[in-house]
């Protein structure tokens, strides 16, 4: 995914939920730690999303002072709770105190966008090296399984079958025929009766 689209996507995710946390506020819709809550995750989504500490740093920023300007403009309602408290302690007026606090979640969210970002590119690595392993194995191999296909593993011959013991007919002595001078026929030359007439040819 391209940085401007992650870029996009943190920065809308952000506005939602600082905007929708202070309309919740407005309409007197009481989640217990809301505020705590939304700071947790305009520090945490855009840095999940973001693949670079700018990236999510940035999405963090811009959708806060979107959310911040919308809360200011259409329902500005004073902050209480948990950050009333803690920006009492720190001696600053409530509102300006969450906008503070909330700037800071800027910083948070870009180093969870480059540890992530650091996280999954270590993770690439392991895969490009496990990767290459397996194709150094493969080149490895191929010239033997080249060899192995151009050249088949002679058969060795089987043993010799009784067929092959026996004479082949080139083998054995031409017959001499001669002819029988009562019937015309083939006789072979050393027999004494014609076969075809039955007389004496001898």
């Amino acid at each position: 995914m391209r940085s401007s689209i992650r870029l996009v996507m943190g920065a809308v995710t952000t506005f939602l939920v600082v905007a929708l946390s202070r309309y919740f506020s407005y309409i007197n819709y009481s989640i217990p730690l809301l505020d705590i809550i939304a700071i947790a995750l305009v520090a945490l989504i855009p840095g999940l999303l973001g693949t670079s500490f700018m990236v999510s740093a940035v999405a963090a920023g811009l959708g806060s002072v979107l959310g911040l300007l919308c809360w200011l403009t259409f329902f500005y309602t004073p902050i209480s709770g948990e950050i009333a408290f803690l920006t009492s302690f720190l001696a600053l007026e409530p509102n300006i105190g969450y906008i503070i606090i909330l700037s800071f979640t800027f910083v948070i969210a870009g180093l969870i966008g480059h540890v992530f970002s650091s996280y999954t590119a270590s993770q690439g690595v392991e895969e490009r090296t496990e990767t290459q392993k397996i194709e150094e194995k493969i080149e490895e191999t191929k010239p033997e399984v080249q060899k192995k296909i151009e050249e088949p593993e002679k058969l060795e011959k089987p043993p010799s079958t009784f067929s092959e013991t026996l004479v082949k007919p080139q083998q054995l002595e031409e017959e001499i025929y001669i002819i029988c001078k009562f019937c015309s026929e083939p006789v072979p030359e050393g027999a004494t009766f014609c076969p075809h007439c039955g007389r004496k040819v001898k």
